[in-house]
């Protein structure tokens, strides 16, 4: 089977976040950790049970500082308790945030980010 191909970069990222599901049951409310995240998404292991293609939003922040960014997201794929997000709606102000954020991290594969180099 053929692995897909990724749109950007992951970078490693070790942060909290907290998603939100609404269902017909009503509103519930998960934390996660990040463990990693690209300029289209994240993978995070979640304490709660997601189910794939849930519409949730993220909220979270990609450093020390103290902005924290909210997101629409959809859950791409589930594998126990971790999780990938695939970003949705998101502003020309938060793509850059995110995209600044990236290059100070190291990628997934271990190389530095163009910010580290």
């Amino acid at each position: 089977m053929d692995t897909p191909q990724r749109q950007c970069r992951r970078y490693r990222l070790d942060g909290r976040v907290t998603i939100t599901v609404f269902r017909s049951a009503g509103k519930f409310d998960f934390w996660g950790r990040i463990s990693d995240v690209s300029e289209a998404g994240m993978g995070a292991m979640v304490s709660g049970e997601l189910e794939e293609g849930e519409f949730v939003q993220l909220r979270f922040s990609l450093s020390s500082s103290s902005h924290v960014l909210e997101l629409r997201a959809r859950v791409c794929h589930q594998l126990g308790y971790y999780c990938g997000f695939e970003f949705l709606v998101v502003s020309d102000a938060q793509q850059k945030h995110i995209k600044l954020a990236c290059e100070e991290l190291p990628t997934k594969e271990g190389q530095e980010g163009r910010g580290n180099s």
